[in-house]
């Protein structure tokens, strides 16, 4: 009986390890410096540690800041992740976004919805100056605007570039200079990012824009020339914006180190990510599809990093952490670019990046800032990521309603963060936040656990039935005789199953299934 035991156990752990000879081979994720990589909007250290992340960006409103230094507002998400961070190197964007305070010029731009120039500089720098001293130990780099430089794109500078005749762009950087400056004559500043758009380019820089992109292009680049040759000694870092096709990352790095020669300084790449041409809605061609995405994320997340690594940016930052909870909702594919979803689960390249950087990869340190909800449940929530998400939930929900939001969100994430940091590497790839998965691979890998696992119980106990059985037989030799096969059965079947589960665990790893 013992022996048919062992047969079947062996056949079993075989059949299943050699089955997963026929599931197609995953090549193993390429390492990344993690001093290089950033996620844009990352919530707090601990989420930064779960993924490997040095680095992160926020974009600061105008008129936020205001409404809650007037006790009007919440504290703007910026700066309570900025509290929250103390050990990310953080670039902080103006964003001089204000309903009465700025003055926008261009053709559907709104006071108070777009980017524009500020109606008063001397009420600018003091915006900036205030911000800079309260917050000058925290921000690694303060960046002054974003994508300004199209003509055509009106969200992110809804004014002139450079304009004798009015207050322009030029005129607002420098006087975001002289304010962070004179709070901290030492602080480092970061040049706007540069908006590609759809402009492919060669490896070795030179842009090829299509006949409907030229005027657009030679606007982008006049404008970045023009703020490289009169803002040089103001500035310390270029910033590129990566997305579009990954074979254009080279050539567009390519092309910023050509254009800034005269004024050589590390290149950031603040935003990267998907490639925004991209095709990722459902069959009814309204509807984006998240799966989609997800699936184009955790295709290119790796190419995307090593190209801009490899290409010589300072750092790249992926855009974003977590999928956005409002704007246009499902017709708006920007919502879904997070590396995790907006409940906090992370999605398949979320676990790519941390398995490149070598970090845990779980996201439930994500609790405390879920936390700030108000009540436990909603703080606890925010400790996703496998088991331990399932644990940070539990536990969170439990004590914040005893103490509050806050607490149940600190103790949800860092329970949870714990939890499924060490629990991740047992967990096969595939399976979602909850308890079981939903994927062939993550089930299959289930099974195969399960069989092994209930194999060696099996054979452990056998072993314990015959060690009774042999002390129990003292003076009986037919009784000694039957433990001793016992022993030797059940010890020579726990040793294939232990060689089953190093051979099928190699293979489960080989294809991708295991970390």
């Amino acid at each position: 009986m013992i022996y048919r035991l062992r047969l079947v156990g062996v056949f079993i752990a075989l059949a299943i390890s050699i089955g997963f000879l026929g599931l197609p081979r995953a090549h193993a994720l390429a390492t990344v410096d993690p001093s290089k990589v950033g996620v844009f909007g990352i919530p707090n250290d601990a989420a930064a540690k779960a993924i490997g992340a040095t680095w992160t960006r926020y974009t600061l409103n105008w008129q936020n800041w205001d409404n809650w230094k007037k006790g009007n507002g919440e504290k703007p998400p910026p700066i309570a992740a900025i509290e929250n961070s103390p050990s990310l190197k953080i670039i902080l964007t103006f964003a001089p976004i204000h309903s009465s305070k700025t003055r926008c010029s261009k053709s559907r731009a709104v006071a108070g919805e777009a980017v524009c120039p500020p109606k008063d500089l001397t009420q600018y720098k003091q915006w900036v100056h205030d911000v800079v001293t309260q917050y000058k130990d925290k921000v690694y780099i303060w960046q002054l605007g974003n994508e300004v430089y199209s003509p055509d794109v009106i969200k992110f500078w809804g004014g002139p570039f450079d304009d004798p005749n009015a207050i322009d762009f030029m005129d607002t950087f420098s006087a975001g200079v002289e304010a962070v400056k004179a709070v901290s004559p030492s602080a480092k500043i970061a040049a706007p990012g540069i908006a590609f758009e759809k402009i492919d380019f060669t490896p070795s820089g030179q842009p090829q824009p299509s006949a409907s992109d030229v005027t657009e292009w030679q606007g982008i680049a006049g404008n970045f020339t023009k703020l490289v040759s009169l803002q040089c000694s103001n500035i310390d870092y270029f910033d590129d914006h990566l997305y579009w096709s990954v074979a254009s990352i080279p050539g567009r790095v390519a092309w910023t180190k050509q254009t800034t020669q005269s004024c050589p300084k590390p290149i950031l790449a603040t935003e990267m990510g998907m490639n925004i041409g991209g095709d990722y809605k459902e069959s009814n061609g309204r509807t984006v599809s998240a799966q989609k995405i997800a699936s184009a994320q955790q295709s290119e997340i790796e190419a995307r990093y090593t190209s801009a690594i490899n290409a010589g940016v300072t750092m790249a930052n992926w855009f974003y952490y977590q999928d956005k909870t409002g704007g246009a909702g499902a017709v708006d594919s920007l919502s879904f670019f997070g590396l995790v979803d907006k409940q906090g689960n992370p999605k398949p390249a979320y676990t790519s990046l941390a398995s490149m950087t070598g970090a845990p990869g779980s996201t439930g340190g994500t609790g405390g800032t879920g936390g700030t909800g108000g009540t436990g449940g909603t703080g606890g929530a925010g400790g996703t990521g496998g088991t331990g998400g399932t644990t940070g939930g539990t536990t969170g929900g439990t004590t914040g309603g005893t103490t509050g939001g806050t607490t149940g969100g600190t103790t949800g994430g860092t329970t949870g963060g714990s939890t499924g940091s060490a629990l991740l590497h047992f967990v096969p790839r595939g399976f979602t936040s909850g308890n079981f998965p939903t994927t062939p691979r993550g089930i299959i890998a289930l099974i195969f656990r399960t069989v092994i696992a209930l194999s060696g119980a099996i054979f452990l106990i056998l072993i314990l039935i015959g060690g009774i059985q042999y002390l129990g037989g003292a003076g009986n030799e037919e009784s000694i005789a039957k433990a001793k096969k016992t022993l030797i059965n059940a010890v020579g079947g726990l040793f294939l199953v232990l060689a089953s589960y190093a051979i099928g665990t190699w293979i489960l790893r080989a294809v991708g299934m295991f970390r």
